[in-house]
């Protein structure tokens, strides 16, 4: 658990930064959903029985995961391409 908990940390603070550089809300959007996973992932394992073998909730949290993170990847080569264009 702690594994999960760091790694989200870690790229959330990634997107944070990203986010400080380009002021758009993609970064912000991804950071805000990957620090919201370790809370949610917590609380899911902490009611779990026994019966979690298969976790549904996870293709829609990973394919959202996913979307925003390459949203904000995309946003952030766009905006350094402007930039470059720019100066």
């Amino acid at each position: 658990m702690f594994t999960i908990l760091a790694v989200c940390v870690l790229i959330a603070i990634c997107y944070g930064m990203a986010w400080s550089h380009l002021r758009g809300a993609s970064p912000a959007i991804a950071a805000a959903a990957w620090l919201a996973y370790p809370p949610y992932e917590y609380w899911y394992q902490s009611r779990c029985t026994g019966e979690c073998n298969i976790r549904f909730d996870l293709v829609v949290i990973a394919t959202f995961l996913l979307a925003v993170s390459v949203l904000a990847v995309v946003s952030l080569v766009r905006s350094k391409r402007r930039r470059k264009r720019g100066s």
